[in-house]
């Protein structure tokens, strides 16, 4: 019923595609449930537009939307420095659901010229493969299709549910749950998504970087300036998830992932000061393995999806080996 409904107006090869669902809750507690929907209203037409950037390496369009007693607006920013469309979005949502009126619900629609295509979501500390049958799904940063030409990813800021069926795939922005809290997501809203095509594999694809830049954008605090960067690029299918001081000592720690499911020997650069690397579990007091730099850097082997915390040490007996424990 989902899929027939949501796909009935949205030809294949649409593109930023906002509609409304209104959810038949009948059963109550309608912020835990996700019910059939009853109608579907697409906003592809009655918008105001305009070009509001015009510039060598960005262009800005800007589109308003009017929905009932809400509007939304969208700034489309092509940039000439990354692959990455951006949609930079701002609701002033003033739906209310309840048991008679139902759930409005507030999506945005990619259905990419894909017939066959296969799904990828970005789930905690991994990238896995998932059925493209009618359902609602869980993600982190970005889920993509793909065929065997290449694909779409879609990025997002802050929204981590999506729907699939077939070479449709939803973000699911706001939602007016009625019960327990009768007010849902009425009010102003700020977040942003971002679409990028690519040819081949995605996980041979820059998705993995660029998810980090869109989802947490640098921030600029005042302090000392350096020179350099804070930690080097990844290996491929490599993320760096965490960087920072040791819970005990003033080590620094990092932990790392294997992202794709795939077996993988992996070289990291290390600072010159680091005389060895300690693997620990992850309370970071169980030795479990120790490297020592050889021409600046050390080679590890990683299973798929596998995590492993890594001490960068300074001490003078760098060289003790500290035997594995079970």
């Amino acid at each position: 019923v989902m899929q027939s409904i949501r796909c009935a107006r949205m030809d294949r090869g649409a593109l930023n595609t906002l509609y409304v669902t209104d959810e038949l809750t009948e059963i109550g507690m309608a912020a835990w449930v996700l019910d059939r929907p009853r109608s579907v209203q697409y906003l592809n037409s009655g918008a105001e537009c305009c070009l509001v950037e015009d510039g060598p390496l960005r262009k800005r369009i800007r589109v308003r939307h009017h929905y009932r007693a809400s509007v939304i607006t969208q700034d489309i920013l092509f940039d000439f420095t990354t692959p990455v469309i951006r949609f930079e979005t701002e609701v002033e949502w003033r739906e209310a659901g309840s048991r008679q009126l139902g759930t409005p619900m507030l999506h945005v629609g990619f259905a990419p010229q894909l017939p066959h295509c296969r799904l990828f979501n970005e789930v905690p500390f991994g990238v896995i493969a998932r059925d493209t049958a009618d359902a609602e799904l869980p993600q982190q940063r970005f889920s993509a299709l793909e065929d065997n030409r290449g694909g779409m990813i879609l990025y997002n800021d802050c929204k981590y549910g999506v729907h699939i069926a077939g070479n449709l795939l939803s973000l699911s922005l706001l939602r007016s749950s009625w019960e327990p809290d009768p007010h849902g997501d009425i009010g102003h809203h700020r977040f942003a998504y971002g679409v990028e095509f690519y040819g081949g594999e995605l996980k041979d694809s820059a998705v993995l970087k660029n998810a980090a830049a869109f989802h947490s954008a640098p921030v600029c605090v005042p302090g000392a300036g350096i020179s350099g960067t804070v930690w080097p690029d990844m290996p491929q299918g490599m993320v760096l998830s965490g960087l920072k001081r040791a819970e005990d000592t003033d080590e620094t720690v990092l932990r790392l992932y294997e992202a794709f499911g795939e077996a993988r020997t992996v070289t990291l650069p290390m600072p010159a000061a680091v005389t060895a690397v300690e693997e620990t579990a992850t309370d970071e007091r169980r030795v479990l393995a120790r490297w020592i730099p050889a021409d600046g850097a050390v080679t590890l082997e990683l299973a798929p999806y596998e995590i492993k915390t890594l001490c960068l040490r300074s001490c003078q007996n760098a060289n003790e080996h500290i035997p594995s424990e079970d």
